[in-house]
């Protein structure tokens, strides 16, 4: 087929294709006996529409409308618990980050489903490190946090400075489309392993088994491990000051511990059991800090931690079966019942187990994971809920004290 010739006259309405999305709007709302506002969702379209044929904005800010749309409708969806239509920002919807965006989308739908918590409210912001414009093409790094409170129980979420790397191509006439959004939180480095299906399993698996947990919790009361005398004194664990220092350092780093490492959940979790022991640089009186890298739980200023210290299996088999060097000592459960503030949470995919966090809030009576809340860091929240990590094989890691000389 033969194709028309293109015009090289600039458009005579440069409003038209919002003007045209307000019309569709209206006369939608005009058919109905009881017409209802635009969407959110249909508002942050329609000005990513009109800012794309504004001749007054520049370039810069026409690339921050559609990636404002795009993050608009994301946390629609969380907001209604329906996935929303974010295709006419996006380039080419057949390109695979597309379709993990989309997937990772649907996961984080059904599982507030699942637990009946919707977004009551949310306020996210993007702090914008680099736009660069190169012709056609922009490419753009940006931090994206946000503050999220649930309709089920009234907590707020902290999440902070999730680095995303952003490519638009300009595309005539329509202006700035989104070609690539690249990033990696905890549900998106599932889904290079594991299928949507797979993951959706899981959630579901561990709804059950929170359920199951629950009710016999309700029965029979928390259990008490029994704990066995040690070779060296055991001390208390202070789950009040390991909980202080998460809230402090959650969206930050403190520099004597900082190793630069692309994965910082662990180290920030040894910290906080660190703190809970009493201690804070540059007392080493609480760590193994002339012990085995492989086997002792040490951080040396400035310089690294240990394996047990940074890495997430490798902690949790130290602290499991801790009977004779210094550090901190527990048990292992799989029970969300048997948790408390201070302890730690440990996730599997299919390479293993990957991420932890630390746990700052549990509610009563206890409901499975919904009744659980945690900070990390890699992807930095503070008072998460843990059922948004319910695609994940879930551990616990319950800490009873430490041992020192």
């Amino acid at each position: 087929m033969k194709q028309p010739q293109r015009s090289n006259r600039p458009l005579k309405y440069p409003t038209l294709i919002p003007l045209i999305v307000m019309l569709i709007l209206l006369s939608v709302a005009a058919t109905s006996s009881n017409p209802l506002p635009p969407s959110a969702s249909q508002k942050a379209i329609a000005s990513y529409l009109t800012a794309q044929q504004d001749p007054n904005l520049d370039d810069e800010a026409k690339i921050k409308a559609a990636i404002d749309a795009y993050f608009t409708l994301k946390y629609e969806g969380q907001k209604l618990l329906e996935p929303q239509d974010f295709s006419i920002l996006i380039e080419n919807e057949a390109l695979d980050w597309v379709k993990m965006e989309k997937d990772k989308r649907d996961i984080e739908i059904y599982v507030a489903n699942l637990y009946e918590s919707p977004y009551l409210k949310y306020k996210y912001t993007l702090d914008y490190d680099s736009i660069i414009i190169s012709g056609n093409k922009a490419t753009v790094q940006l931090r994206e946090s946000n503050e999220v409170t649930t309709k089920r129980d009234l907590s707020t979420s902290y999440m902070g400075n999730l680095p995303h790397l952003f490519i638009l191509h300009k595309i005539d006439p329509k202006g700035w489309v989104i070609y690539q959004d690249e990033y990696q939180d905890e549900i998106s480095q599932g889904l290079v392993l594991q299928t949507k299906e797979e993951l959706l399993q899981k959630a579901n698996e561990n709804y059950e088994k929170g359920e199951q947990q629950s009710s016999k919790f309700a029965l029979q009361g928390e259990m008490v491990p029994n704990i066995q005398p040690f070779t060296l004194n055991n001390y208390p664990y202070n789950r009040t000051m390991a909980y202080n220092y998460a809230h402090t350092y959650w969206n930050t780093t403190n520099p004597p511990y900082y190793l630069g490492l692309q994965s910082d959940c662990a180290n920030f979790v040894s910290q906080a059991l660190y703190a809970g022991e009493g201690k804070t640089p540059p007392n080493t009186s609480g760590m193994g800090i002339n012990g085995n890298y492989l086997y002792d739980w040490y951080y040396v200023w400035n310089n690294s931690g240990s394996r047990p210290w940074i890495n997430v299996v490798d902690q949790r088999n130290f602290i499991t079966g801790n009977s004779s060097r210094i550090g901190p000592y527990g048990s292992n459960t799989p029970n969300f019942c048997d948790i408390n503030i201070g302890d730690v949470v440990q996730l599997q995919n299919a390479s293993g187990w990957f991420h932890e966090g630390i746990v700052v809030g549990k509610s009563i009576p206890c409901g499975g994971a919904y009744s659980i809340y945690v900070a990390s860091h890699t992807t930095n929240r503070w008072y998460y809920n843990l059922y948004n990590w319910s695609m994940y094989g879930i551990n616990f890691t319950r800490i009873m004290g430490w041992h020192g000389n």
